[in-house]
């Protein structure tokens, strides 16, 4: 079996961790598209329209009306149910963003062979995402 058949086979864990790092940054995470140039919409749409159903349709056609992207590339998010879905996506188009955790900083990114860096800004707060991941059972390097 491949990386990305552990990640999905997993994926359960995944997303109760990035949601658990998503409440204790009092729910509240940027997302940082990967692609430089402005955001293309219909790019991302047409890239991710299988994997949802009627609900998340509905969630992410919100963000887009209501224009919650910022600068065209960051994209705030502040709904528990926003930061799942976004999650599953990550999990399977993980080339596509990055989750920036702003309360506690952290950047959780995409990296090769289903790797997903953790970036923190000092030990201590790497302490508290540890102790989260260690509660799904997952590990931080």
């Amino acid at each position: 079996m491949d990386d990305k058949y552990f990640v999905l086979k997993n994926e359960y864990k995944y997303i109760n961790f990035i949601k658990d790092c998503f409440v204790l940054n009092d729910n509240k995470c940027i997302l940082s598209f990967y692609d430089n140039k402005i955001f293309d919409y219909d790019f991302f749409i047409d890239s991710i329209k299988n994997e949802l159903n009627k609900k998340e349709s509905y969630l992410l056609l919100h963000q887009l009306v209501n224009n919650i992207f910022i600068n065209d590339q960051y994209l705030m998010i502040e709904d528990i149910e926003l930061m799942e879905m976004m999650s599953v996506l990550f999990l399977k188009y993980s080339n596509l963003f990055a989750f920036h955790f702003i309360k506690y900083p952290a950047v959780l990114a995409w990296g090769y062979d289903q790797s997903f860096p953790f970036i923190c800004k000092n030990s201590a707060d790497l302490s508290i995402y540890k102790n989260i991941a260690k509660n799904q059972k997952l590990f931080l390097r």
